[in-house]
């Protein structure tokens, strides 16, 4: 009895090691220490550990004392009886060193802070769409705090769990629960566009395409959210300044994250925060800190040099055509000028190659050359509204206000519902570079 007693607890104390991540890499179905972002938690672990240690010493040399004496024989020499505390002090010591250092600490405070402060720009919203990262932690944090929020992952898969996983959010019979069974983006887009009020009780964090494809201004964006209703007057400049204190402790950070030896789990998730305050930095054009960021983010540069890499193998094969092709369906007008020069030389007035040259140096600023490309596009296709607009931009930002008029005037009788072309006319009325 004694002996089964000392195998079970074997498992235990192998089971809480586990737990407290010691050996990442043996992860079961644990997610190793990142998992469990309470001190007091992994102390109590650490605890288990000793405690769960210690009674197998205990019962494993009961049981060699009550077998020697039964035969007559002599206690367990000194080796065996050294044996079992050897061990626990080395799994215990192990386990200490899993414990959380510093700048540990300091990536699951940000985690939790960033947790904390979507919460709180959430208040009143039953829905935030997300990207899926921190989607388990929010949902333990609004319950803890007593809120509805629950979060809309919009990546989940086909996958037919993660298909119920999205329906249980919504009554059975509902409109919204046979959207949300199709796809968490169809959900938004039908909120968005067909539902009146759809966006009231939501918020956003992933999905700003559905606005920029429609070109329509994007919902008002805090720090870590966007929202189309709700947030009260101060709430956005409170929100931003969170996100850029969170912003400066990750920047902080960020230089001792290689000595850190992070658990996989928590760089995720760190990353995934990193990558969200980017982002919407971005959406309220501040292009300085979220390049900072990104700068920062160890794990998107290496999933970026993945995609330029995967990138450059399939353009390898292509004639410059297909390149240039692909590169303006794109809108990669970086791209575009790797191979319009080699069109140009065989077609000088290509609108294709000609457009891609102009696209990609109106990005770069060079508004000379930007113009002669555009307005060669214009010897074979003279009623392109696309080029027309780009000219007018261009002739305003070089103070000719008639000319940029009369462009703007011809792409919008070319396309009298485009919001965009409505603002270039307007702006070059303004006369406002």
């Amino acid at each position: 009895m004694v002996f089964h007693t000392g195998v079970i607890l074997v498992f235990a104390a192998v089971l809480a090691i586990f737990q407290t991540g010691a050996f990442p890499a043996a992860t079961f179905w644990f997610r190793s220490a990142a998992a469990v972002t309470s001190g007091f938690l992994l102390a109590v672990y650490l605890l288990c550990v000793a405690v769960a240690v210690a009674m197998i010493g205990a019962a494993f040399a009961f049981e060699c004392q009550c077998t020697y004496r039964a035969e007559g024989t002599a206690r367990p020499g000194v080796l065996l009886r050294g044996l079992v505390p050897a061990l626990a002090v080395a799994l215990v010591l192990l386990t200490a060193l899993r414990l959380s250092r510093g700048v540990e600490r300091e990536m699951k405070s940000i985690v939790r802070d960033t947790l904390a402060e979507t919460l709180r720009e959430c208040a009143g919203a039953k829905w935030i769409f997300t990207d899926g990262h921190l989607d388990n932690g929010l949902r333990l944090m609004a319950a803890a705090e007593g809120s509805d929020l629950r979060p809309l992952n919009m990546m989940s898969g086909g996958s037919r769990r993660e298909r119920t996983l999205r329906e249980a959010a919504f009554p059975a019979g509902s409109v919204d629960r046979d959207n949300a069974g199709v796809g968490v983006p169809l959900l938004l887009r039908v909120w968005k566009d067909e539902k009146p009020g759809g966006l009231d009780e939501a918020a956003v964090q992933l999905g700003f395409e559905l606005w920029k494809r429609e070109q329509q201004p994007l919902p008002p964006v805090s720090g870590l959210v966007a929202r189309t209703k709700g947030f009260p007057a101060d709430e956005p400049a409170r929100g931003i300044a969170a996100a850029e204190a969170l912003a400066a402790r990750i920047l902080a950070v960020s230089p001792r994250l290689a000595e850190a030896r992070a658990s996989s789990a928590l760089s995720d998730v760190f990353s995934a925060v990193t990558w969200r305050l980017s982002r919407l930095a971005r959406l309220r054009s501040d292009t300085a800190l979220a390049d900072r960021l990104d700068e920062a983010n160890t794990a998107l540069k290496h999933l970026l040099t993945l995609i330029q890499y995967e990138h450059q193998r399939t353009f390898m094969g292509l004639t410059p055509w297909e390149g240039l092709q692909i590169a303006l369906r794109r809108a990669d007008f970086a791209e575009a000028m790797r191979y319009a020069p080699a069109v140009l030389r065989s077609d000088a007035d290509s609108p294709e190659a000609n457009f891609g040259m102009g696209m990609g140096c109106l990005q770069n600023g060079r508004m000379d050359d930007a113009e002669r490309y555009l307005r060669r596009c214009l010897v074979r296709r003279p009623d392109e509204p696309v080029v027309l607009n780009n000219l007018s931009i261009i002739c305003r930002k070089g103070r000719r206000w008639e000319e940029a008029e009369s462009l703007a005037r011809r792409a919008l009788e070319l396309l009298p519902d485009s919001p965009e072309v409505q603002q270039t006319l307007k702006d070059a009325q303004e006369r406002a570079p």
